[in-house]
């Protein structure tokens, strides 16, 4: 369940499709990740690198098999060495799937994969903003065994230039992030993020949250989410709102005016459409949540964005099933 809450968390926050280069390198060599990425990730392939981060804080060494992820930017360097000065790289976004080369000298050799997310930093998701500035994991010794091998899979999709690599690159990116949160969060069990990795990792209330997710146009109640999981109203109630940082309803409201922020940019869905697949009997009562929300009205927000109008349906299924009228 944890798993498809991360999914639905990372996919409904992103706001373009993700980045991700393929870096073979030779030292001396260093790199300042461009601020335009949004969240970014680094992985090392082969070889070893430092983490070089602008506080003050001391460099993190890197090797086979370990990941790094920015949940929001936060300026920092990859370098082969702390004192290695760093060359700007070209924006991910302009070069996408490109294997690079020209970092470096002819020192040893590095393989790394770096890649960066647009999220929705306007309104971000609690466990966003709950997180911390940097999440590292190990895939080494043994752990991780999921993550490890979708690193793999993506280096060589990088690498191969096969039918087909672009679609296979992109999905394997968008899997990358909630499986570096999700690997991070078992192995820092004992380190709050809020109180989300009781949120992620407690049955009851990951069950909750997979029902809100799944089943967001239904009419909950908080008595209703109870039962589900077998528990009574009250010891739901505070246990949720202890977890997640706020009660079930408001969480709730939140997911479905994330999902209708989303409808909205991607979506030539009328405003009536909208409001029924979120949840709402009527437009006039869907507007006043999205208003309240966003701080603008749902036809001035889809009007502010200035995107092309698509000719019905979605660009991206929002979910791992068609999104349904309640």
């Amino acid at each position: 369940m944890e798993m498809d809450v991360l999914s639905d968390i990372v996919e409904m926050i992103r706001t373009g499709p993700g980045h991700s280069l393929r870096l073979d390198i030779r030292s001396p060599w260093a790199f300042r990740a461009p601020e335009s990425l949004g969240a970014v990730f680094h992985t090392v392939l082969r070889g070893s690198c430092w983490l070089i981060l602008p506080d003050g804080r001391p460099p993190l060494a890197l090797g086979p098999g370990d990941l790094v992820l920015f949940p929001r930017f936060v300026s920092h360097v990859i370098a082969d060495d702390p004192q290695t000065p760093p060359a700007e790289v070209p924006d991910l976004q302009d070069k996408p799937q490109e294997k690079m080369e020209t970092l470096g000298g002819n020192g040893t050799r590095s393989l790394l994969i770096s890649g960066g997310y647009q999220l929705d930093y306007g309104h971000p998701h609690p466990l966003l903003t709950a997180l911390p500035d940097f999440l590292h994991v190990s895939t080494a010794l043994g752990s991780h065994h999921s993550l490890r091998a979708m690193v793999s899979v993506l280096g060589d999709e990088l690498d191969g230039g096969r039918p087909g690599g672009s679609t296979v690159v992109s999905a394997l990116v968008d899997a990358l992030f909630p499986l570096i949160v999700r690997a991070w969060v078992e192995s820092h069990r004992d380190c709050a993020i809020g109180d989300w990795t009781e949120a992620l990792t407690d049955p009851d209330i990951a069950g909750a949250l997979e029902r809100i997710h799944s089943e967001f146009g239904r009419a909950w109640t908080v008595a209703a989410l109870a039962r589900e999981v077998g528990l009574s109203r009250a010891a739901f109630a505070r246990r949720f709102a202890h977890a997640v940082g706020m009660p079930p309803l408001a969480y709730l409201t939140r997911w479905r005016m994330t999902i209708a922020g989303r409808l909205l940019r991607e979506t030539d869905l009328k405003l009536t459409d909208v409001a029924g697949r979120v949840g709402y009997s009527s437009e006039f009562a869907f507007s006043k949540a999205f208003k309240l929300y966003y701080g603008v009205a749902p036809r001035a927000y889809r009007v502010s964005l200035g995107l092309p109008r698509f000719r019905g349906g979605l660009v991206k299924p929002l979910s791992r099933e068609p999104l349904r009228a309640p």
